[in-house]
């Protein structure tokens, strides 16, 4: 006799629970250098009703069955660790200030990443190496998709919010990443939260929304006098855009950094 196992017995993807929902159990445990919250949530780049929050992410017939991965394939592996939504707060701790406005994060564990996959013992030959820039621009890009919305989607849950009640007013935060010299800065919009609500007959047009800019480099040399050099960007007479030297430091990332401290 032989018996046939039904698939329908399965989880949908691994992590699935019994219901098979396609419900993912998994977390994504960020570590951030600092985060600067508030009590007031800071102003929304756009409304929910607008296009904005309804820009398409996929081309329209796009086959998304080459797209649904196992967790394993990002590395995300089984683990006896609880699962919650902790936006840098526990939900039931009292926290008065609840909305992020700024998170900071490290960039330095991803150039020792890259250079390990460079082969290099060492960082010293990545700013020479294309291929390794290039990587790092993207696992910076990366990191900063993944670190914004899971800090708001984890913000929008501490606010009673979820895929199946989504939300009713956008939540919104900026990020600065960094490795001392180049610098990322991200803002980012969370619209909705039921993105893998796979039913008939549900049709959701929101779409979430980051923006990065970078990398700058917040200085090009350091000299034996101790002075800092960095370089600047001006458009000539004929629109060309002319780079020079400058004593001090990039002015442009200072100014970034603080146009996102002072957002409200």
């Amino acid at each position: 006799m032989i018996t046939k196992k039904k698939l329908n017995n399965f989880p949908k993807f691994i992590g699935d629970d019994r219901r098979k929902l396609g419900e993912l159990a998994f977390v994504h445990r960020d570590k951030l250098a600092a985060q600067i919250r508030s009590k007031e949530p800071p102003a929304p780049l756009h409304s929910l009703d607008s296009e904005d929050a309804k820009i398409p992410v996929f081309e329209e017939g796009y086959n998304f069955e080459e797209t649904l991965f196992s967790p394993k394939v990002y590395n995300l592996w089984p683990d006896q660790e609880p699962l919650w939504q902790c936006p840098g707060y526990h939900v039931d701790s009292g926290e008065t200030h609840s909305y992020g406005v700024l998170s900071v994060k490290s960039l330095r564990p991803l150039r020792k990443r890259v250079a390990h996959w460079m082969g290099w013992e060492n960082e010293a030959n990545l700013e020479d190496s294309e291929e390794a820039k290039q990587m790092l621009d993207e696992g910076a890009r990366s990191q900063a998709i993944v670190s914004m919305f899971t800090t708001l989607c984890a913000q929008a849950h501490s606010h009673g919010f979820t895929q199946y009640t989504d939300i009713t007013r956008p939540f919104t935060s900026q990020m600065i990443l960094s490795d001392g010299i180049n610098f990322y800065f991200a803002i980012g919009q969370l619209n909705t939260l039921a993105i893998n609500i796979d039913c008939d007959g549900f049709v959701n047009p929101r779409t979430n929304y980051i923006r990065i800019e970078g990398p700058h480099r917040l200085f090009e040399l350091y000299d034996e006098k101790g002075d800092y050099w960095s370089i600047e960007e001006e458009l000539d007479a004929n629109n060309k855009v002319q780079r020079k030297a400058a004593l001090g430091l990039n002015e442009k990332v200072l100014e970034r950094v603080t146009q996102m401290l002072m957002k409200q």
